[in-house]
């Protein structure tokens, strides 16, 4: 029956299909998921699911396909073989009922399918490109080669173009490959749609010894005309960066756009669309290889309505520059480049041809902090074409670039600003000099910025040497004398500006503590409420029933709810409130602040970095000059008052700075030494002289200050001499005489010496406020006038005392400090300062007999040195008498002693050793009982002497009861410690 059902139906799928799909199963498995995908997906039939259920998906899909074709193309064969009627009607009614139950299932488990297939949206359809074609343009177009890269002023200095700008270059040496080298099309689009192109021909990697190690990178963008050659430093500018961001002024995007450029064999293509009929009106878009990167990106507000210029920035890479007229890619639409632009959307910038045929280098000269920054910037901001040199510029350049400085950056100035870009070449200022080195090979206008190169004679020759007299037009500038109004008026304004701003931080913490104050006031006197009524409402309760408290306690809880409520609500309002009230009383106070006549009559603001350091400035000053012809300038220029005017504004200055400013490189002259080791020895001479004085007064026995010497200080000629007698003229002195006679000596000599060494007519004298460094440097030793004379005050208390020959005088212009000065001649001698503080002291002398003791002196005397303690001899007490610091304990009376009665200490025989080594004589010797013990008394003389007075007086003894009763009330002497160890 199997053999007559094959043969009676050859294409019903049960005896047909089955070999059929094994083989189709076979090649199915071999196929992957994305292919299995890819055919469901053309079969318009489902993707989800394991690679079983594609198969069986698409097998089930086939087969049903074979099944259609097969009953449309074969017509049912007759039979052959006679059958039973019933049989054949039988079979074939089971046949078509198990077909119509498999179709039925078969369309079932589709619709299911598709049911759970329903709800997953289809993938997003690639955008649609928005650029068109660019239509046919019969406007005149620009000529040929008049775009161009690469010339100054709109490139730094470290670009190099080559082949008329097609290719741009870059210095690498000397720290050039750590700055970012820029430069700015002279074409720029101001409507339409225009497209230029940048390859990447050589990325290079360099060795660098530095902390910071140079990168390779670059940015493609426009600016506008006057702005800054880096893109991403201001608001002029948009630029896609070669790490994948977009730049819409100083604003980058949060995530990459596209991946990081490729170098060699890509170009990328910038697009500017200002087509205000375009979708993509006021974007710019970036392709590689003409293929869209990112979307079109929106151009900053502040580049709306401008003429917008090609501009690329690079570091350690070589740029090939194309501007067309024909493109090196392959765009998706047809795009005109910029040479093929028309000249009514384009701007095109012509450099400013010199006078003369000459480019210009201009040396600004002013005087430190006297506003020649503020005038630089003002001077390129009118003249964009010059070229600053400076280590302002380099500082700048290198931030601009992507360098970071130190946070820990020592404080600078704006002459030499501190680098710390951790760069070795920036940071020792070796790429400055290369920069000023390279600048005359460069055609193009200079400012050379040096506040202090420009006012010393001997820089200025050699800086003018550097530029070619045939190529250049060498100009001084001078800044100095009262300058222009409109530098007044700004000056005036920046310090209104400062002391409304100090008024607003006063005022505002004035008001912050009295509202505080107020809020605490309140606050306490609400919690004093708020305590008596809970005292009060806790007495009412212990008054009423529970059932009222607790219906008191729920309306308490019931009316705490807007009571808390309106607490907030009070709150909130209170805030904005005090805040208003801050705010105006902020405003009333500013228009209360007015500057003072003497803040109108400033003419430059206070700066807070100096142009030049006060140790530079110190040292340099007084080399200052005017700048003139003969040191090869072309031209001098005064460009705020006549040279008259300037010159005697300089010499004022100077005259102050003298005035205020330590003079460098000081040191004490031949005189000074001279007169210093004169007094030393004078010195001497008086105290010796003065000892002996004593010593022969003792000698006669009459005590030495008894009498006054009375003699006319005029008719003294010999000070060791005043009466004829052998008396000296300072035979009275005391601790305070001699003390005063020094100083008075010392500060004349100083004030005499300074002016000899200085040797300038300027500097009459030293100022008040420097006198304590002069001392110190002159003689060594620390200007401590609170120390040695107990006075505090500074020089002029000093001055004060000491009354003469030294004072302070005024200097010799208005408003100049005073200086020390001396009344006596250089050379005066020793006998004038003598005869003063003699007579300082009679003077005082009769006013403390008049009962007046402000002229009673009290000088704090030294300390004397404590010589170092020694350990006593053995068996003897420490100096002085005094007992030990540590009791030993008592023992055995050793062999000699004879034991006392009760209540009596033992008494020891006399001692009849030799004395220890050192020793005249014993210190104690064998005596009568009633004797007193001998110690050697200190040797004493008149204060601060040398030991050379009168002779040390002996001790007195104490008398026999005093050493008897010390002895009984004593115990026994103990046994001393081994010699080993040591003895208080």
């Amino acid at each position: 029956s199997s053999a007559r059902g094959a043969l009676c139906f050859p294409c019903r799928p049960p005896l047909q299909r089955a070999p059929h799909s094994a083989e189709a199963m076979e090649d199915l498995s071999k196929l992957t998921v994305p292919q299995l995908k890819e055919k469901l997906k053309d079969l318009s039939l489902p993707v989800s699911g394991a690679k079983a259920d594609l198969i069986a998906r698409l097998q089930e899909h086939l087969d049903k396909s074979k099944d259609g074709a097969a009953g449309s193309d074969e017509k049912p064969a007759e039979a052959d073989v006679e059958m039973k009627d019933g049989e054949g009607d039988a079979t074939a009614a089971k046949e078509e009922g198990d077909a119509d139950a498999v179709e039925t299932k078969g369309e079932e488990k589709d619709v299911e399918m598709k049911q759970e297939e329903e709800p997953k949206p289809a993938e997003p359809e690639e955008p649609k490109e928005l650029e068109e074609d660019a239509p046919q343009d019969k406007r005149p177009r620009m000529a040929k080669g008049v775009v161009e890269i690469g010339s100054p002023p709109d490139t730094t200095m470290n670009v190099l173009p080559a082949r008329d700008g097609k290719v741009l270059m870059s210095l690498a040496d000397g720290g050039f490959r750590h700055l970012a080298a820029a430069a700015r099309c002279n074409t720029g689009v101001k409507a339409g749609r225009y497209l230029y192109e940048v390859r990447i021909l050589e990325s290079k990697n360099l060795a660098d010894d530095g902390k910071v190690r140079s990168k390779q990178s670059c940015v493609f963008g426009f600016t506008t005309a006057d702005s800054s050659l880096f893109l991403g430093s201001g608001p002029d500018s948009a630029a896609f960066d070669s790490e994948g961001y977009y730049i819409a002024g100083s604003d980058w995007t949060k995530g990459k756009l596209f991946p990081r450029f490729s170098a060699y064999n890509k170009v990328y293509g910038v697009l500017l669309n200002l087509d205000p009929a375009s979708p993509n009106c006021n974007t710019v878009s970036l392709f590689c290889d003409g293929e869209r990167l990112c979307k079109p990106q929106q151009l900053p507000e502040s580049l709306k309505g401008k003429a917008l210029f090609p501009t690329v920035n690079y570091k350690n890479m070589t740029l090939q520059v194309n501007f067309g007229p024909v493109g090196l890619a392959n765009m998706p639409f047809k795009c005109r480049m910029l040479q093929d632009a028309a000249t009514a959307d384009v701007e095109v910038r012509k450099s400013k041809q010199p006078v003369g045929g000459k480019k210009e280098v201009v040396f600004p000269v002013s005087l430190p902090d006297e506003g020649s920054f503020d005038w630089l910037s003002g001077y390129l901001k009118q003249n964009p074409q010059f070229t600053e040199l400076s280590n302002r510029s380099v500082l700048e350049w290198g931030l601009k670039s992507g360098l970071y400085r130190n946070r820990n950056a020592w404080p600078s100035c704006n002459d030499k600003p501190s680098m710390d870009f951790g760069v070795k070449e920036i940071d020792e200022y070796f790429l400055h000099g290369m920069i000023r080195s390279l600048a005359p090979m460069l055609p193009r206008d200079y400012v050379v910025m040096e506040v202090k190169g420009n006012l010393l004679a001997e820089e200025r020759r050699r800086a003018v040497a550097e530029f070619s007299p045939d190529e250049f037009k060498r100009v001084a500038v001078v800044l100095m004398g009262e300058p222009p109004a409109d530098v007044k008026a700004k000056t005036h304004a920046q310090l209104l500006e400062e002391k409304k701003a100090k008024v607003a931080r006063d005022v505002r913490q004035k008001k912050v503590m009295e509202l505080s104050e107020r809020k605490k006031a309140k606050k306490a006197e609400e919690e004093a409420a708020a305590k008596k009524a809970k005292e009060e409402a806790e007495a009412k309760k212990k008054e009423g029933e529970d059932g009222a408290k607790d219906e008191e306690k729920e309306g308490g809880e019931a009316e705490e709810e807007p009571a808390a409520q309106a607490k907030a609500e009070e709150k909130e309002e209170e805030g904005p409130s005090e805040e208003s009230e801050i705010e105006e009383a902020i405003r009333q106070a500013q228009e209360a602040v007015t500057l003072t006549d003497e803040e109108k009559a400033q003419w430059f603001p206070k700066v807070q970095t100096e142009d030049l350091p006060k140790k530079e400035l110190g040292r340099m000053f007084g080399s200052f000059s005017i700048p003139t012809k003969e040191e090869g300038f072309d031209e001098v220029r005064f460009e705020w008052s006549q040279e008259s005017e300037a010159s005697k504004h300089m010499r004022n200055w100077v005259l102050e700075r003298k005035a205020t400013f330590l003079v460098k490189g000081l040191k004490p002259g031949p005189w000074f030494q001279a007169k210093y080791d004169l007094w030393k020895s004078e010195r001497n001479q008086l105290r010796d002289k003065h000892l002996a004085f004593l010593d022969r007064k003792k000698k006669e026995g009459a005590a030495a200050t008894e009498g006054e010497l009375v003699v006319d200080l005029a008719s003294v000629s010999d000070i060791f001499d005043a009466d004829g007698r052998g008396t000296p003229l300072y035979s009275n002195f005391k601790y305070e005489d001699w003390l005063l006679l020094g100083w008075r000596y010392e500060l004349h000599l100083l004030a005499h010496a300074f002016v000899d060494d200085v040797a300038d007519e300027d500097i009459p004298g030293i100022p008040e406020n420097h006198v304590p460094f002069y001392f110190e440097l002159y003689f060594g030793t620390k200007f401590s006038p609170k120390e040695k004379l107990g006075v505090s005050g500074g020089v002029a208390a000093v001055m004060q005392l000491l009354r003469e020959p030294v004072h302070l005088a005024e200097g010799s212009n208005p408003g100049a400090p005073k200086i020390l000065r001396s009344s006596l001649e250089k050379d005066a001698p020793l006998s004038a300062f003598v005869k003063g503080v003699e007579a300082f002291r009679r003077d005082r002398k009769r006013r403390l007999e008049a009962g007046d003791e402000s002229a009673q002196l009290s000088f704090p005397k030294p300390a004397g040195k404590a010589l170092p303690a020694k350990a006593a001899p053995k068996g003897l007490r420490a100096a002085g008498g005094a007992a030990p610091a540590k009791a030993l304990p008592a023992k055995a009376a050793p062999p000699g002693l004879v034991k006392a009665a009760a209540g009596h200490a033992a008494v020891r025989p006399p001692i009849t050793k030799a004395a220890p080594p050192g020793l005249r004589k014993p210190i104690v010797k064998a005596a009568a009982p009633d004797a007193s013990l001998k110690r050697p008394a200190p040797p004493t003389g008149p204060p601060g002497g040398s030991g050379g007075g009168a002779p040390p007086a002996k001790r007195p003894r104490p008398p026999a009861s005093f050493v008897a009763a010390a002895a009984a009330g004593k115990a026994p002497i103990a046994k001393r410690k081994p010699p080993t160890a040591p003895h208080a």
